[in-house]
Order: C-alpha cells, then sequence, then structure tokens
C-alpha cells in the first residue's frame, strides 16, 4: 500500500500547481481512503472519504458522490464494531 499511496500524494500534489481533471482528483481519495481502509487507519480512510465526497460534490461527479458516500458509511460501521463508538 505504502507505493500506492506516495503515487496518489504525488497526484494531490501537482494538483496543487497544475489542472487536473477534477475526476481524477476525487478518484485519488477515494482510492488513498481504500489504502488507508485495508490498512485498518479507519480515522484516515475517513478523512480521505470526507475529501472525496467533498470534491466529486463540488464538480457534480454523481458515481464518485455514492462511491464516497458508501464508503464512508463501511469506514464508519467498521470502525464501530472496532471502538463500540455509538457516534460512528
Amino acid at each position: 500500500y505504502d507505493r500506492a499511496m506516495d503515487y496518489y500524494r504525488r497526484v494531490l500534489d501537482m494538483a496543487r500547481t497544475v489542472s487536473v481533471d477534477p475526476e481524477h482528483i476525487a478518484s485519488t481519495y477515494l482510492n488513498l481512503g481504500a489504502c488507508y481502509y485495508w490498512l485498518k487507519d479507519y480515522d484516515s480512510a475517513i478523512a480521505q472519504y470526507e475529501l472525496a465526497l467533498a470534491a466529486s460534490t463540488t464538480a457534480g461527479l454523481q458515481l464518485h458522490t455514492g462511491r464516497a458516500h458508501y464508503n464512508l458509511a463501511e469506514a464508519h460501521y467498521t470502525r464501530h464494531l472496532q471502538t463500540g463508538n455509538q457516534d460512528d
């Protein structure tokens, strides 16, 4: 996951200086969130999914917005199972 995460971060860094398609930005946040999810770092996964949701909503990307909502629900539920936190 480390190598993939490094490339995802590079895309996001590049997007600060050059124009990058919003779909790529949203996908990058979703993929980065998935890496964190599979590493069981649910807090970081949720943070990335929230960024994906914001980026996809702003750009009007319905498919990515739906994926972000689903992934957020899954990460919150999994974190709830792990921690027992009723807020998740």
